[in-house]
């Protein structure tokens, strides 16, 4: 007597486990990514890609990455004391009467008209 096809697909499942290894026993958080739908029906023809690992690997990187450069960030007392001094000396030629926010309306409007 043959075999089920249940009993088939049990044996495979079971083989199929067996055959690979274990990674690892960490436990994985759930993350949600919201994409736009266009996108969506392109990654479901890309049936053979595995998005969670292309995501995971992704961020990995990323965060190796911002790792990397906030390590090398340092603030230098002496370039920020500068600015600061910098900024208090072009402070002090205004007038006080001067508007940042009026100048960038007057330029806006002049190039309304060119």
């Amino acid at each position: 007597m043959a075999p089920s096809v249940a009993t088939r697909m049990y044996n495979h499942v079971i083989h199929l486990r067996t055959e690979l290894p274990i990674l690892s026993k960490k436990t994985m958080a759930i993350v949600t990514v919201r994409l736009d739908e266009h996108l969506k029906q392109k990654m479901k023809k890309l049936r053979h890609v595995n998005w969670s690992e292309v995501i995971r690997v992704a961020i990995a990187e990323r965060v190796s990455r911002e790792e990397a450069i906030s390590s090398q960030r340092s603030i230098d007392l002496a370039s920020l004391r500068k600015a600061m001094a910098d900024q208090d000396r072009l402070r002090a030629k205004t007038t006080g009467v001067w508007s940042g926010a009026e100048e960038i309306r007057k330029w806006r409007e002049l190039r309304k008209w060119s």
